[in-house]
């Protein structure tokens, strides 16, 4: 009982040590050095393709501002919706890849992804849309982003996809969440969270 109030007590801490463990761990399994240079290669592709960083460009900036500007309430059906917008921008970017690079047919398993991005992309706006609770669920922008992060140097051919790709996309993932944690306890919230929207509007009375 006195460990569940102390984790309870110290949960940002207590979350940071998990991410770090996780990250560890990654890295223990896939080994050192294959993890660190397959992170370089997904954070870099972006510099390496035009393709890659057009695509990823309002994924990135999505995910800065929804955890630095609505961290107080992410799951918000105004989120969720620009979330599926960004799905729907990132599904699209691969299929017109795919058509210009005619391995629509040849590449079963890009093309799949391809379509599900669109189908989640569609789905979640139009659940945001109706203000359905599924929105905030499926809505959610971390894992989005870490997907179409890691899926989107894949697509393009800048990698090939195994264990260590996928270690290194989770080591990745688990970084960048502790990156946010740190700022979040040393950079202020932005304005235009749900935490300014709660706050009581002061009346003003006009003199007569």
């Amino acid at each position: 009982m006195r460990v569940r109030e102390l984790i309870k007590k110290h949960w940002t801490l207590s979350k940071a040590l998990i991410l770090a463990g996780v990250a560890v761990t990654c890295i223990l399994i896939g080994g050192f050095l294959p993890v660190i240079i397959e992170v370089g290669v997904i954070i870099s592709a972006p510099v390496f393709s035009f393709e890659v960083l057009w695509t990823l460009i309002p994924v990135y900036i999505a995910w800065v501002i929804s955890e630095l500007t609505f961290r107080t309430s992410r799951n918000t059906f105004e989120s969720a919706f620009s979330n599926g917008l960004s799905g729907l921008w990132v599904g699209l970017s691969w299929s017109r890849y795919l058509i210009e690079q005619g391995i629509v047919l040849e590449s079963f398993i890009k093309t799949m992804l391809s379509v599900f991005m669109i189908f989640y992309g569609l789905s979640v706006m139009i659940e945001a849309a109706m203000a359905r609770k599924a929105a905030k669920v499926w809505g959610n922008n971390r894992e989005f982003s870490f997907l179409a992060i890691l899926l989107t140097p894949f697509i393009y051919g800048l990698l090939e996809f195994n264990l260590v790709t996928l270690l290194a996309g989770i080591t990745l993932f688990m970084l960048f969440c502790l990156l946010f944690i740190i700022l979040r306890q040393v950079v202020p919230e932005l304005p235009g969270g749900l935490a300014d929207a709660r706050k009581p509007v002061q009346k003003k009375t006009i003199k007569k």
